[in-house]
């Protein structure tokens, strides 16, 4: 029911550890998101995906993974 499914990466957060130079960080948040959606994409069992409002950014990555949307 909400407006929004997602409206995009959490820029202040990459921001924020890029300029602290926290690559190891903003490694690891890139490759979590990175691994979460090629599960999607690689389940062993259908995906339907039901984004509702504005899908945008990450979220558009996950219905686009999905079987069926």
């Amino acid at each position: 029911d909400a407006l929004h499914f997602s409206a995009g990466a959490n820029l202040m957060l990459l921001l924020l550890e890029s300029q602290e130079e926290n690559w190891d960080a903003v490694d690891a948040m890139i490759r979590a998101f990175q691994g979460a959606t090629m599960a999607l994409k690689c389940a062993g069992v259908p995906v339907v995906v039901a984004p509702a409002g504005l899908t945008l950014g990450g979220g558009c990555e996950v219905s686009l993974h999905g079987d069926r949307v």
